[in-house]
């Protein structure tokens, strides 16, 4: 492993095992004791004995991965608990942006423009907005490309977080989550301009068009940590890992992949935070399937890298 990946890869593993052994299952409540029946009181008048409140149950403790994988109910399940509210947050960000510009980074407009489609599949940056890419105007030299093509990753992760935010609200997750997803939000916004800047020292004169309108939040338990595990759990952590690649080899802008690489264990971060949060909300079946969808490895990612960021931690979460 070339020396500048190094410490950063393992700053990667160890956030990433931290997070998922740090991160218990929503807390259960410790089981109060028995309340001793109140003494007899003498009274005139007959009254009905003081209601005794009973102890309450304590919750599930999430399955083993390989249980909660395999696991079929043999009874119809239980209801799943009601999170605790959570203080009033502000309502989420108008999804439906205008056109992204960047003052000094926008070129103008020429013969020699190019327009890439806005579905194609995307370069390993940011978190994934269904497959969907804000386009690229203007002209720029090869030299620029990848950098290019990573202003159009980051800049569509902006629009993916603000639609988490929405989901995180709407299933009244912990108030820490819907800030730190804000966050995020905003680290991508400087990490497209941060890239389109980079391109711009490497000769390229370009603008961003807007992301195209991609499906509206979700309010599917379910639905919502599926995402999270495959493209926060996952995907982010093996872009780190690729990024580290990109650092060792980048000739320019290595302070924006140093960066990029802070913020994206961060949110790499949050993803294990909010997936050991819901797992529990779930029935053992549903569960089986949100990890078994984690552990699916993607075409092209070699077995040693999804092993050390995907499979270590989702091992300790079962811990």
């Amino acid at each position: 492993m070339p020396p500048c990946a190094a410490p950063l890869r393992q700053h990667l593993l160890a956030t990433l095992l931290l997070a998922a052994a740090g991160c218990p299952s929503p807390s259960v409540e410790p089981e109060p004791q028995p309340q001793p029946a109140p003494a007899p009181v003498a009274a005139p008048e007959a009254e009905p004995p003081e209601a005794v409140e009973l102890p309450a149950a304590p919750e599930p403790q999430p399955l083993p991965i390989a249980e909660a994988i395999q696991a079929e109910p043999s009874a119809p399940p239980a209801p799943t608990p009601t999170p605790a509210p959570i203080e009033t947050v502000p309502e989420p960000p108008d999804l439906d942006r205008d056109c992204l510009r960047w003052g000094d980074c926008q070129g103008d407009d020429d013969d020699d423009e190019r327009f890439y489609p806005p579905l194609e599949p995307r370069p390993k940056r940011g978190r994934p907005y269904d497959g969907l890419l804000p386009q690229a105007l203007g002209s720029w030299p090869p030299s620029s490309q990848p950098w290019v093509d990573a202003a159009r990753a980051e800049q569509a992760s902006v629009p993916a977080f603000e639609r988490h935010v929405a989901e995180l609200i709407a299933l009244r997750a912990p108030s820490d989550f819907v800030l730190r997803a804000r966050a995020a939000a905003d680290d991508e916004r400087r990490h497209a301009r941060a890239c389109l800047q980079v391109a711009r020292q490497l000769g390229a004169r370009v603008r961003l068009g807007p992301v195209p309108q991609g499906r509206p939040p979700s309010t599917e338990l379910e639905a919502v940590l599926t995402r999270v595990a495959t493209e926060g759990c996952r995907d982010e952590a093996l872009s780190v890992w690729a990024l580290c690649d990109d650092l060792d080899q980048a000739t320019v802008g290595a302070d924006v992949l140093r960066q990029l690489i802070a913020d994206e264990i961060e949110h790499a971060r949050l993803a294990w935070d909010t997936l050991s949060w819901g797992l529990p909300h779930l029935a053992p079946a549903a569960r089986g399937r949100v990890l078994a969808a984690l552990l699916s490895r993607p075409a092209g990612v070699s077995p040693h890298a999804f092993d050390a960021v995907v499979r270590r931690p989702a091992a300790q979460l079962a811990a």
